[in-house]
């Protein structure tokens, strides 16, 4: 029996790595809108409407991708969400809180919150805020930061990829970008502004597991392909903030104005994920070391 060729080997992997990009690429879509929806109703078919599959196909096809069954995630972007809410809108009730990130009943989110955390609702707000305080109060003096502004921004079209980590491997979605952007005449990755989306609370969200999003400013002639969605980063008002700094810096950042800026302010956080936008990324290389200039943005609205 005749050997395989490399020519047809090559081509089963080609093939084998267009399905992939194009699951994720189709996956993307679905999840850009469950983060867009997470107080309504959210129901599969309607994500798998989204995603171009079928119902069945689109369950087995999530799961590879994210690693989590499509109920699962969706549990969990709420409870982070929720996670998030209790802390740093703290005039919020719970059963705001509860309605707020789409649970049925107090009850049942009661449940699924000491479940996911450990402790009740209550307790965790009330945990939270004396040893993040602290972490607050030296922030300021952490490294070069300006004023919090609040600004109106426009939508933000980009392209970008999802990883999972806010360690070393971050490194990873950057570099895919730069290969991507290499092959499209129309992009000029040094020239392109960047942009990284952050999903989780890295104060209480292992750093491994923590849901980032790199993201290239792209034009409206850049459409999703290999591997690499597009998206709008929504507008509005945002709590804005330049600093300059190393590796690591960047979270006690976050957490100054999550945690002494926004509650002596008056606006609150929404569901919309903060990002940064890079003037110089230093997530090529993330070591210490690797200097930064960027603008930390915050989506805020004025408390009712």
């Amino acid at each position: 029996m005749p050997k395989p060729s490399f020519t047809h080997n090559h081509s089963i992997e080609s093939g084998k790595r267009r399905t992939r990009q194009t699951r994720q690429s189709r996956v993307n879509d679905a999840l850009f809108f469950l983060h867009g929806h997470l107080a309504e109703p959210l129901d599969i078919q309607t994500l798998a409407d989204k995603a171009c599959y079928s119902l069945h196909h689109f369950q087995r096809v999530f799961k590879q991708v994210t690693g989590l069954a499509v109920h699962d995630y969706v549990r969990q972007a709420r409870l982070e969400w929720a996670a998030n809410i209790l802390i740093f809108n703290s005039t919020m009730g719970v059963g705001e809180v509860a309605q707020e990130c789409g649970f049925q009943s107090n009850s049942s989110f009661s449940h699924a919150f000491k479940d996911a955390f450990g402790v009740s609702p209550r307790t965790w707000r009330q945990a939270d805020s004396p040893e993040n305080q602290s972490l607050a109060r030296t922030a300021s003096a952490a490294f070069k930061m300006g004023d919090v502004r609040v600004e109106q921004l426009e939508d933000i079209r980009v392209a970008y990829i999802r990883h999972t980590g806010y360690d070393s491997t971050i490194k990873q979605p950057w570099q895919q970008l730069k290969q991507w952007a290499q092959q499209h005449p129309s992009i000029n990755f040094n020239e392109s502004p960047m942009f990284g989306l952050h999903h989780s609370n890295p104060n209480r969200v292992p750093l491994n597991l923590c849901r980032y999003v790199a993201c290239l400013g792209v034009g409206p002639d850049v459409f999703p392909n290999q591997g690499v969605s597009v998206m709008n980063i929504p507008g509005g008002e945002y709590a804005c903030c330049s600093a300059q700094g190393q590796y690591g810096d960047l979270l006690v950042l976050w957490q100054y104005l999550y945690y002494d800026w926004l509650p002596q302010s008056p606006y609150e956080s929404l569901s919309i994920p903060a990002h940064v936008w890079y003037r110089k990324n230093h997530l090529f290389k993330p070591e210490p070391g690797s200097e930064f200039d960027i603008e930390f943005r915050l989506p805020v609205r004025l408390r009712y």
